[in-house]
């Protein structure tokens, strides 16, 4: 898996930002908003057609590059990060779409933006924004229909215009054709276009579906807005980071730079969901889930960090000569162009699980074949109709609409999916933990977390050969990459089966990479086994998130260190064989510097715990005391001193694995099973749209979640900590947030007197007070912002 630009893409990023800074904006400029004036900024469109960037997706033989939605995407990206306000989005979406064309239409269509002229693409009806089913079409040659919010219409040479026969190619000039301009919040050209019985030569009819238009002009949307949120949240690091009060940067008040940092989490959203989106589309997979995920997050989230950000910048932020105004109008059009955040729900929740995964989910060879499943045959009743509402009781897993196979996949590196062989693991994965724990343990385990039952189900999987995914085979693993072992993780938790992580992610891979051979030879096979059970010995009750304050001493006494200190909250400490434990063996040095990791023999007389009983009713946690405890110099792991650096490498894996999508997918899952019986009211529960659109809420959460988890996972060891941090901040508390959503469509649809609906209440009530500690376990939230402040926007960091 690969997420990085190519070798072209990265020279049209490069090209188009030296366009850009050499470009002075006008930031006061409102483009004729009124008074009549260009509807766009005139002076940098032809800069761009200077620079050859508006001809980036034409053929050769027009003087093109011949390039597909992967090449021109950084060009609308670095356009979106500018503000910049030209007839661009429309001109690359008709461009790409002539790909779709005849060769011969194609040609002769490329001619106008060669010489810089425009394109304005007309998709969206009164009331039906970005429609996929226009009512606009051609009777007896002649086209007749009204579109709105047409972007730069007033100047373009022609509109490529959807209609219910597929794309039509319309002079501006044609007779029949009325344009009239309509408000915009950044003044930007925005029109209703009417067309009445306009005659429409069979030629410029090109054959292409509207779809395919469709797909492209959200897809152009959404990058630009990828690239607005890029743009509007650099300029707000860099005036946080030099405006001063009190004497200090404001970016070192903590309330400011973790409300950036949340604005940093939702932009890697909208970058992952829209690059994934791109490269559907450019291998001509079908993309209509992506898409709608995008534009719902465009419309749901990005005019939000725009108020945000003016609030950070105070009244600079509002100075009609300063940018940061355009990237809060814009965003506002933006959110109005898409159609809004419910209509996209409500278009996300029209899908079904069986159809898309058959259409665009199913694994594939390298020749494009798609690779046999276990996979049942689609009940036709399962089918969409095109037009009609469907439900989402159903997992929503891929796609909304058929794959663009008109034209050949781009030729690139980037590669946004599972691979044919990580589908099939998957799948397999998925179905092995459907049927592993049965249903008495898994009542068991409700209330020890830790117990006879975990250690069954643990060993269970030792014999079966499933723990070690992600090992090297040298150590006894399947030698799978970080995508494998993700997988893995996602699948468990989904099917809420509870897993060894700190000794699969923390202790196995520390000790084959740092271990001694007595080390690796007595732990590794017996994790493999399922038969030997770690807990982390971190936290003190006078440090949590600041470990490296902790006071737990080691002693070193000839062959031996000895221990002295107490932890808290050591998850699974009553039922561990050893505490993978952090002390403190120089009281000299720094603090950072004097930290040790033993692995402590739990059997000690010195070793005792008493429980901590959470709130979801279960024994997950315990206080444990180190009295006098004897560990061998053997059971040193690393160097003397050495703890620290094993401690962050860690934690930056363990928040992956705190973040997988499958915690939010299994949540839907049960819910969608619960909502296919009827309510109270004799209906069935999950035909009412709240209950669809909540589910469809959750779909987006999940994908966003897991192109995180995918992208974190695909760097291998060049882990970023401010991604890391990012995952586990957004899985984290949208797991809590989808929480309160299903309480609230439960106690709405539901009757609790109803045993199914008691059943799923009690469950959904463990779930979510186990959740409450996600946000401080495996690091507290705040300082995980403090890391993507620091590591993944640059503001200055705070001394401790």
């Amino acid at each position: 898996m690969d997420f990085a630009l190519d070798a072209t893409a990265s020279a049209v990023r490069d090209v188009a930002t030296d366009v850009l800074s050499r470009h002075e904006a006008e930031w006061s400029s409102t483009f004729g908003k009124h008074a009549h004036a260009d509807d766009h900024d005139a002076k940098l469109w032809q800069s761009l057609v200077d620079a050859g960037l508006l001809a980036l997706a034409l053929p050769e033989s027009a003087g093109g590059d011949d390039l597909g939605v992967l090449g021109v995407a950084p060009l609308l990206r670095t356009l979106g990060a500018a503000a910049a306000v030209t007839p661009a989005i429309g001109t690359i979406a008709a461009e790409l779409t002539l790909r779709s064309a005849a060769p011969a239409t194609r040609e002769r269509l490329a001619a106008p933006p060669a010489r810089g002229a425009w394109y304005s693409v007309a998709v969206s009806e009164p009331g039906a924004a970005l429609t996929v089913n226009p009512v606009t079409r051609i009777i007896d040659g002649k086209l007749t229909g009204v579109k709105t919010g047409v972007l730069h219409a007033d100047g373009a040479v022609a509109f490529f215009v959807t209609t219910a026969d597929g794309v039509v190619v319309v002079p501006r000039e044609a007779a029949g054709v009325t344009v009239a301009r309509t408000p915009s919040s950044s003044g930007a050209g925005e029109y209703t276009v009417a067309f009445t019985d306009v005659a429409v030569a069979a030629d410029d009819i090109l054959g292409v579906d509207s779809a395919v238009l469709r797909d492209q002009y959200r897809l152009a949307l959404a990058r630009y807005a990828d690239g607005l949120i890029e743009g509007a949240t650099r300029l707000t690091a860099d005036h946080v980071s030099t405006r001063e009060q009190f004497g200090k940067p404001i970016a070192l008040f903590q309330a400011v730079s973790q409300q950036l940092a949340d604005i940093y989490v939702i932009g890697r959203g909208m970058e992952l969901a829209t690059t994934a989106a791109g490269w559907r589309l450019s291998q001509g997979l079908a993309a209509g889930r992506d898409l709608t995920i995008a534009t719902y997050w465009l419309a749901a989230e990005i005019p939000a960090t725009m108020r945000t950000m003016t609030h950070l910048h105070g009244g600079i932020g509002v100075d009609l000569t300063y940018p940061l105004h355009r990237y809060f109008s814009v965003a506002k059009d933006l959110a109005r162009l898409v159609g809004g955040a419910a209509a996209n729900l409500d278009e996300l929740a029209s899908s079904s699980h069986e159809v898309s995964r058959l259409v665009a989910d199913a694994p594939r060879t390298s020749t494009g074949e798609k690779v046999s499943s276990s996979l049942v045959e689609v009940p036709p009743s399962l089918v969409e109709v095109r037009g009609a509402q469907a439900t989402s009781l159903e997992t929503p897993h891929a796609d909304l609409e058929t794959p663009h196979a008109d034209t050949a996949p781009e030729d690139t590196t980037m590669f946004v999916d599972l691979t044919p062989e990580q589908y099939a693991l998957r799948d397999e994965m998925r179905s092995y933990f459907t049927g592993l724990v049965s249903a008495e343990d898994a009542r068991e385990m409700l209330v020890d977390r830790h117990g006879p039952a975990y250690r069954k189900v643990i060993k269970q999987m030792g014999d079966d050969g499933r723990l070690g995914v992600g090992w090297p085979k040298e150590y006894g693993g399947k030698g799978f990459g970080e995508i494998e072992q993700q997988l893995f993780t996602n699948e468990a938790v989904r099917a809420d089966v509870p897993l060894p992580s700190v000794t699969l992610q923390t202790v196995g891979p520390t000790l084959q990479a740092l271990g001694t051979e007595e080390q690796k030879q007595r732990f590794l096979p017996a994790i493999l086994a399922g038969e030997v059970h770690f807990a982390i010995g971190y936290t003190e009750p006078d440090a949590g998130t600041d470990l490296a304050s902790l006071t737990t001493t080691a002693v070193r006494d000839g062959d031996h260190y000895i221990v002295n200190g107490q932890k808290i909250f050591t998850t699974g400490g009553h039922d561990a064989d050893y505490i993978w434990l952090a002390c403190r063996t120089d009281k000299e040095v720094p603090k950072h510097k004097g930290i040790t990791i033993l692995i402590v023999d739990t059997t000690d007389p010195g070793f005792s715990w008493t429980p901590i009983i959470t709130a979801d009713g279960a024994h997950h946690v315990n206080a444990t005391y180190y009295n006098d405890v004897k560990v061998p110099v053997s059971m040193r792991v690393g160097e003397e001193g050495g703890g620290w650096r094993l401690i962050t490498t860690q934690l930056n894996h363990e928040r992956v694995m705190l973040g997988p999508a499958g915690k939010l997918d299994g949540l839907a899952e049960h819910v969608r099973a619960w909502a296919r019986g009827t309510g109270p009211d004799g209906v069935v529960i999950g035909e009412h749209t709240d209950v669809t659109r909540t589910l469809a809420q959750i779909d987006a959460y999940v994908r966003i979640n897991e192109l995180l988890n995918w992208q974190v996972a695909s760097t291998g060891e060049a882990i970023s900590m401010a991604d890391a941090a990012a995952t586990k901040v957004f899985s984290t508390e949208r797991l809590q947030l989808v929480g309160r959503m299903i309480d609230e469509i439960v106690g709405r649809f539901g009757d609790l007197s109803d045993e199914a609906t008691a059943d799923l209440v009690n469950w959904l009530d463990v779930q979510q007070k186990r959740n409450a500690v996600i946000t401080f376990g495996g690091g507290v939230n705040e300082v995980m912002r403090d890391m993507i402040a620091t590591a993944g926007l640059g503001l200055p960091k705070a001394k401790r």
